[in-house]
């Protein structure tokens, strides 16, 4: 069954006074939840991605701690879900750049990520780069910035950002 979502922005509108104060990815895992785009067999863990970690109160980025990513970080490949709250300017900014620069290991797994993501319309893309792009950090986040939500100076805006990318890049998801 596929399940179109934008009603994301919708979820969110509802939403958004209990959410204050969450971080990327449990606003996005909420809401995937929320709208049962996701079935418990698509709750791949994707585990060894690297010495990055979003702590319980996902506001801490440690470099040398091993943990499980969210499912939706890597069903959406633009680590959504390694996000960060600045308080003092409540934003919600990517750790893309960091992953991408300094753990991720683009040949296995760029692989894993594609597994976890082949029902979805996005998927040839990935194996497109994949094949062609595996050694080349530079060129893959060449290729990802298009869709990356950028910092944003609220929670709201930030919350905009994400609907795009959900809405952009997976706007179909099979379960």
């Amino acid at each position: 069954m596929q399940f179109k979502l934008p009603a994301v922005a919708a979820f969110f509108a509802a939403a958004a006074p209990a959410m204050a104060g969450h971080c990327g990815v449990d606003v996005v895992v909420k809401a995937l939840q929320s709208l049962e785009t996701i079935t418990s067999n698509s709750y791949n863990l994707v585990q060894g991605l690297g010495p990055h970690n979003v702590e319980a109160t996902c506001g801490t980025f440690t470099e040398n701690t091993h943990k499980e990513i969210a499912e939706i970080d890597v069903v959406l490949h633009c680590d959504i879900g390694v996000s960060f709250a600045v308080p003092q300017q409540n934003q919600i900014c990517g750790l893309w750049h960091s992953i991408l620069g300094n753990q991720f290991h683009a040949q296995n797994e760029l692989h894993q990520h594609v597994q976890v993501i082949n029902n979805t319309p996005f998927a040839s893309n990935f194996v497109d780069v994949e094949n062609n792009y595996a050694n080349s950090i530079d060129q893959f986040t060449n290729f990802l910035n298009p869709f990356i939500p950028v910092c944003a100076p609220t929670l709201a805006q930030s919350q905009q950002n994400i609907v795009h990318v959900l809405n952009g890049i997976t706007a179909t998801v099979v379960v």
